[in-house]
């Protein structure tokens, strides 16, 4: 965790995150209380329409007025529910770039439980989910594999445009009862957490 996210969680009033929000800055919905709009699935769009509402730049600017630093959004998360993604990541001291549209993954392997996933539209809760190390990826007439961690930010943000959370992903240990510590990593008891989400 960096010292940006420990001071803005902590009540630093010179964090960015507390300042007042511009208003031609698109906000980033959150659960619960946009939990509606995220949970409906996206509709299919194209690179003119992307282009035309500026959807790149937008996402670029609302960045940073999420509750943590962030590496990607979906159209969605902004109030598009566009099926349209993009993300920024550097990754074995590459960056790595990419706007998806209309994405899909036609092949994946290698699954796993990743043990510290969270969302900028999940405020303060991280979550061991069920992922896959390499997925193979259309989008558009680009076709891609994405390896770790790339995999995983396509992954999360091909799911927003499903209407999936990353808490419906949470890994569930076999023998899980409704009583035990929730997988979520919340400190609550599954059957008051997570169970029936």
């Amino acid at each position: 965790m960096n010292d940006n996210v420990l001071k803005h969680l902590a009540g630093d009033k010179e964090d960015l995150r507390l300042r007042v929000k511009p208003p031609d800055i698109s906000r980033v919905r959150t659960w619960p209380n946009d939990a509606a709009t995220l949970s409906k699935r996206s509709r299919p769009t194209s690179a003119r329409e992307v282009r035309k509402l500026g959807l790149v730049e937008k996402m670029k600017k609302a960045m940073p007025y999420a509750w943590t630093d962030g590496l990607g959004l979906a159209a969605v998360q902004i109030g598009y529910p566009l099926r349209m993604a993009w993300y920024c990541i550097k990754q074995k001291d590459e960056v790595i770039e990419r706007v998806l549209i209309n994405p899909e993954i036609v092949d994946r392997a290698g699954k796993f439980t990743f043990n510290d996933e969270a969302c900028l539209s999940i405020p303060r809760r991280r979550f061991s989910t069920d992922r896959y190390a390499v997925v193979n990826v259309k989008s558009g007439r680009e076709k891609f594999m994405a390896t770790g961690l790339e995999a995983l930010v396509v992954q999360h943000e091909i799911d927003h445009m499903d209407g999936i959370w990353c808490k419906d992903r949470v890994h569930r240990a076999q023998g899980v009862g409704r009583n035990d510590p929730c997988p979520c990593g919340s400190g609550k008891k599954y059957k008051r957490c997570c169970i029936g989400k």
